[in-house]
This record gives C-alpha cells, sequence and structure tokens, in this order.
C-alpha cells in the first residue's frame, strides 16, 4: 500500500490484527486489548476502533468507573488517557499517544467497542544504520513562492514549481505538485534534525502568511524510518498578511534571506517563542478587528519582554540620579502614604517603560517613532471599555492603525533574527517595499 497517497487522498484505512490500549499511568496501567481499524474520514480526521473482548476478565465497567469520579469543571487528569500500539494486517506498528476514549459497552457480555479520534499517529520501521538524519515534509496546498527550477508537467510541458534554499549548511529542496507541498532535506546532523524541521515550519508559515497544514513526516535515523501523521490540520484556519513579498522569483533573494536568519536564530535556541507571539495574531486573523488589535498589542509587549530585557536597565548616570533623590525625599515631612508611594515610584525608575524601550528600538532600526503611539493607542482602546459600534470612518482609522502595528511586530521580528532585506511597509500608502534595517 502506498501510505502517503492515501494520506494525501483522506483515505487512510488500516485493519489492525492486533491493537492495545495501555492507560497513562505509571504506577499500574490499565490494559485493552482486541482486533480493530483505524481510519481516516473525509475531512482527514483520524480515528480509531478497537473491539473489546473482556468476557474472560473483571467488569469493563469497573475498569473504566474512576473517570466518573471528576467533578463538574475538572482538568481531565493524565491517568483518564491511553496510549495506542497496534499492528496492522502487513505487519507494520503503529503508535498514537495521549487519546480520551469513547466506550460502548455491552453489559451483558462484558464486551466494548471503544473508540476516539487521534491528534497524531506514528508507523515505525526498521532501516539502514548512517550517521546523518533526513526527512521529508507535505503540507496540503498550493503556494505562491519564488520558485527557481522548471518540473515536467502533463502532455510534455513544463512549470515552475521548485525551489532549492541553503539553510545554515544544509540543502532544502521544495517542490509544489497535486496540491501538496513538499519540504525535503536529504542529510543534516542528528543532534539538529528536530531544529531544522520545525524552524522550516514555522519560517515558511509566517511568510505564506498561515500555520502550514502538515500531512505527515518522514523521518530517516538513528536505524530508524518513522512517518508522522497528523490529524489536527483543520482545526485552524485563516491568512495574516505577510511580512515580505514572495510570490515571484524575483523575490527570492529576500525569501531565501528570511527563512535562513530564522533557521539559524531558532537552531541555536535564541528564538523559542518568537513563533508563539506571531501566532496569536494569526489565530484571530479571521475574527473581528478587535480581537486582532488586543493580540496584536499583547504580541508586541511581549516580544518587546522577551528578546530586549537588556535594554531595560536605566544607565549608570540616571541610578546616581535616582539614590541622590531618596535622601532628601526621607527627610522630607510629609504624609506617611504620599510619601511611601513616592519612594516606590523612585525605586521602578531603576528599569524603562516597555513604551521607552520602543522609542529606543524605532530610532535604531529606522522607523517612525510614530508607531509606538499607534502601539498606545492601539493597546489602550483594545484593553479598555470602549464604544461597540464604530462608524465606516472609526473603523478605518482603526484597521490602518492595527496594520501600521503589524508592520511594527514585524520590524521587530526582523532586528531580532537579524534579516536583512526588503519588506512591505502597511504603515505608508500603497504598502511599498522598503529595506530592513537592524539595530
Amino acid at each position: 500500500m502506498n501510505i502517503y497517497n492515501e494520506i494525501e487522498n483522506k483515505a487512510l484505512d488500516i485493519n489492525c490484527i492486533s491493537m492495545t490500549l495501555i492507560q497513562c499511568n505509571e504506577e499500574c496501567s490499565m490494559v485493552f486489548t482486541g482486533t480493530g481499524f483505524i481510519k481516516q474520514n473525509s475531512e482527514g480526521i483520524l480515528s480509531f476502533r478497537l473491539l473489546y473482548d473482556g468476557r474472560q476478565e473483571e467488569s469493563i465497567q469497573t475498569k473504566l468507573a474512576f473517570r466518573n469520579s471528576l467533578s463538574a469543571g475538572s482538568i481531565i487528569p493524565e491517568e483518564h488517557f491511553f496510549d495506542l500500539e497496534a499492528t496492522d494486517i502487513h505487519g507494520n506498528k503503529w503508535y498514537s499517544e495521549k487519546i480520551y476514549l469513547n466506550v460502548d459497552i455491552n453489559v451483558s457480555h462484558n464486551t466494548g467497542v471503544i473508540s476516539s479520534d487521534l491528534d497524531s499517529l506514528r508507523l515505525e520501521k526498521p532501516a539502514k544504520e548512517k550517521e546523518d538524519a533526513s526527512f521529508s515534509i507535505a503540507c496540503l496546498g498550493d503556494y505562491r513562492i519564488p520558485y527557481s527550477v522548471m518540473r515536467p508537467y502533463g502532455n510534455g510541458g513544463s512549470r515552475l514549481c521548485e525551489t532549492n534554499i541553503e539553510l545554515d549548511g544544509v540543502s532544502v529542496n521544495v517542490v509544489n505538485e497535486d496540491k501538496v507541498l513538499y519540504i525535503s532535506v536529504s542529510s543534516c546532523d542528528v543532534s539538529r534534525q528536530k531544529c531544522f524541521e520545525t524552524s522550516i515550519i514555522q519560517s515558511l508559515g509566517i511568510l505564506l502568511g498561515k500555520r502550514l497544514p502538515v500531512l505527515y513526516v518522514v523521518r530517516d535515523q538513528n536505524g530508524k524510518k518513522e512517518t508522522e501523521i497528523k490529524s489536527d490540520i483543520y482545526i485552524r484556519d485563516g491568512t495574516l498578511e505577510s511580512p515580505i513579498h514572495i510570490y515571484h522569483p524575483v523575490r527570492k533573494f529576500d525569501f531565501d534571506s528570511f527563512l535562513q536568519s530564522y533557521c539559524k536564530k531558532y537552531i541555536a535556541g535564541e528564538i523559542d517563542s518568537l513563533y508563539g507571539f506571531w501566532y496569536k495574531l494569526f489565530n484571530v486573523s479571521n475574527s473581528v478587528l478587535e480581537a486582532s488589535t488586543l493580540s496584536c498589542g499583547v504580541a508586541i509587549e511581549g516580544i518587546i519582554r522577551s528578546y530586549y530585557e537588556d535594554r531595560f536597565p536605566v544607565t549608570s548616570a540616571e541610578l546616581e540620579a535616582i539614590s541622590e533623590a531618596k535622601s532628601p525625599l526621607k527627610k522630607l515631612e510629609i504624609n506617611q502614604e504620599v510619601k511611601s508611594k513616592l519612594q516606590s515610584s523612585l525605586g521602578n525608575f531603576k528599569t524603562k517603560s516597555p513604551k521607552r524601550v520602543m522609542f529606543e528600538i524605532c530610532e535604531e532600526i529606522g522607523v517612525a517613532d510614530t508607531l509606538v503611539k499607534d502601539w498606545s493607542e492601539m493597546r489602550n482602546k483594545s484593553a479598555h471599555a470602549s464604544d461597540v459600534d464604530l462608524n465606516k470612518s472609526e473603523f478605518e482609522v482603526a484597521l490602518l492603525r492595527y496594520k501600521r502595528c503589524l508592520y511594527f511586530f514585524y520590524r521587530l521580528m526582523f532586528d531580532i533574527i537579524e534579516y536583512r532585506g526588503k519588506c512591505i511597509d502597511y504603515s505608508a500608502d500603497n504598502l511599498p517595499d522598503i529595506s530592513v534595517k537592524i539595530a
């Protein structure tokens, strides 16, 4: 069987001669065994069904009685979940973790049908031992990126649908065929395989303005070939404005430069949370403007606090001035409560505010400091009660302010990953391309 074609066509159907569910409990794991199947539905969601025959065992109702002990509103503990191990009719081994079960029990015969959806499914096979690692990623969809290689396409024709990128000494091949984007790395260091995989998915997603819908990932390393099939790719959808133009071959330099900058920083362990801030914006991209402005305001402040923390301490001259001010304030005979608040305020002056840090960064990266004012106004309006209904003019003002703040967010991201290339200026009319300067 060609499981990859089946996955891409949402037609995966695996008949299992053996299925085992193991409780996620280190002390005493409950086990259910039987036969059954794993399959995809028409929406690509994976699920399994296990036929359990417990006529010679303790009542299945008694075994699962602990699941009814939680009070309303409780968080489901780990021991309520199960891991799945299955063997199909071809002898292939399949695995899935952290499954919450649905159980249909025949009480009189102590048999049951146990089923559930799966977040992911993993196939493991032995492979030839080698020193390096390789992997490939398949993502659903057609994407307009700066392809540079022609490939044969139907009836003797050809089309531009392939490109190659060098990322930190590793060659990456990208091909878009039959509404699937294939990303392949033929050789990389084993210790960096996962970092390359994650950073490529994240950086491509940012450039495309969406969470990449990964169908499956095939990894070959340490004498094992592993295929991980994703099942939750349809949960989030939407599109966020891309930071740079990438739809034409002449944009390949900027496209490659962004991926190289992002992946290098990620592999070095310097931007672990950066994608999470971008995802805050993407996650509400199909929502109302109020949600987008709130997320954007929070994300910008989060980036400042996370990646510019070395800028928050004030200068030694300012610290000296603060110290000199404490002595006369201590001798001042005024209301004690007011005095305490003044002393506390002086203590707070030891660190700069995020807003002050933003002004400094704007000057260094060559963007207008009015972006800080935009951020401040957007943050205040989105965090506090305001008019429920905006008229058309007010909505346009709010939308343009959000676009300018999105541009500010991207400029901060460029500075953090040290990207040097062109970007889209969402703060200007006609959205021109401009060259990026970093601090």
